[in-house]
């Protein structure tokens, strides 16, 4: 971690959703982490909001991080047009205070929260474009734990082996 890191504060936002605000980058990174993990599980009940789904769709690339204040941006190409026009627009100074371009920051955030994954176990590829292939791992986990919940919750009410284990198969399966 770069010694600088406690001396910034960072916020993210995803259209109208607040996913962190004015936190350490260890605490961006943990709530950055858990926005992607709990807009996944969303999924298996439907009950997903359009903010996660562009999450899904286009990646990293749909939050919008300040630090310190500042938006930041990591696409030169677009932060220098923006610059321009806002010095055709006599807004230079207001532009420079409240926008910073830092294209490493993404390329960091995507490095911490993959190699949180991959700790997890999730193999995933990079998050900043997209994240279906991640959704897609998180959501046949979590299935698959929901129907061994429900397997653990019928033994448990029946105090004994549930139908599924003494027939040598889900209930569904026969």
């Amino acid at each position: 971690m770069r010694s600088d890191a406690n001396v910034h504060r960072y916020t993210a936002r995803i259209d109208g959703l607040c996913i962190g605000e004015d936190l350490a980058y260890e605490e961006l990174v943990e709530r950055t982490l858990e926005f992607i993990l709990r807009a996944a599980i969303a999924m298996t009940g439907d009950d997903f909001s359009w903010e996660q789904e562009e999450l899904r769709r286009g990646g990293l690339r749909e939050i919008a991080f300040s630090r310190n204040g500042k938006a930041l941006w990591w696409d030169a190409a677009t932060f220098e047009a923006e610059q321009r026009e806002a010095g055709r627009e006599h807004i230079a100074r207001r532009f420079a205070g409240a926008n910073e371009l830092d294209p490493a920051f993404l390329d960091r955030l995507d490095r911490d929260l993959t190699e949180r994954l991959r700790q997890a176990g999730y193999a995933t590829p990079s998050l900043v474009a997209g994240m279906k292939e991640l959704f897609h791992q998180l959501v046949a986990d979590a299935n698959d734990r929901s129907a061994e919940a429900v397997e653990s919750i019928v033994t448990d009410v029946l105090g004994r082996k549930a139908p599924a284990q003494r027939a040598g198969g889900s209930p569904q399966t026969r």
